[in-house]
């Protein structure tokens, strides 16, 4: 959704649905648990189901996404201020303007484009859920390589001091997948950004993507979304 705003004064008791919201401009105040927290353009807030706050703005307008959790999510309600701020407003704007447009594969860039936003505003930090910082960063390694063409999940276990089946056990607890299937869904969703651009040849999305196999990448393309290159092409 896309909100306008006005000398707003909102209670919401028991919030029945998990949010993600960026202020395109305007500012708000959030009051919840024992403290004053202040959301400027820019920045994120998430919004677990089931809270209970009070919100206060002059005037705002906002971008927010309702999703569904498939794992484990932080119950409390976090702020995050991105490093770039525009960068983050565009992301946002960019995946609205694709869930409600009319173009087709809409809806395969809108989630790519979430999945973007995810990757940076880190829902899932081990750091908050009490994994411990040596997993916070091997997830980190990951997010940042696993374009590259010699990244693997081995290599990143072996850099980080941990074995390869207790990373597997806390990124699946965490994101309830495994890393490789992880990794597999956010090359193809770079994947598809690429082809419905129609700037690329499968070979260089492929490697762009970071398979060293092109038949690799149609096999992995296939499987995950029950379609061809070709008719993303299309």
């Amino acid at each position: 959704m896309r909100i306008e705003r006005t000398n707003s004064r909102i209670k919401t008791i028991n919030k029945s649905c998990f949010a993600l919201s960026c202020r395109i401009r305007g500012e708000s105040l959030f009051f919840y648990g024992n403290g004053t927290h202040g959301v400027s353009r820019g920045d994120v807030i998430y919004i677990p189901a089931g809270s209970s706050y009070f919100q206060e703005s002059p005037g705002e307008e906002i971008i927010t996404f309702h999703l569904e959790a498939y794992s484990k999510m932080p119950p409390d309600i976090c702020i995050f201020s991105p490093g770039d701020p525009e960068g983050m407003i565009s992301l946002f704007l960019r995946a609205y303007r694709e869930f409600t447009g009319t173009e087709p594969g809409g809806a395969h860039r809108a989630t790519a484009l979430l999945y973007e936003i995810l990757s940076h505003v880190d829902l899932s930090s081990p750091e908050k859920q009490g994994k411990g910082p040596q997993f916070a960063s091997a997830l980190r390694q990951l997010q940042a390589e696993m374009y590259c063409r010699d990244f693997s999940v081995a290599s990143l276990c072996r850099r980080s001091g941990m074995s390869r089946t207790y990373f597997n056990r806390l990124f699946k607890a965490e994101l309830g997948t495994t890393p490789t299937e992880y990794v597999n869904r956010m090359r193809i969703n770079k994947a598809i950004l690429l082809l419905e651009s129609g700037n690329y040849r499968n070979e260089e999305i492929a490697t762009l993507c970071g398979f060293n196999d092109v038949k690799y990448f149609y096999t992995v393309f296939k499987r995950l979304t029950g379609r061809t290159t070709g008719s993303y092409s299309r």
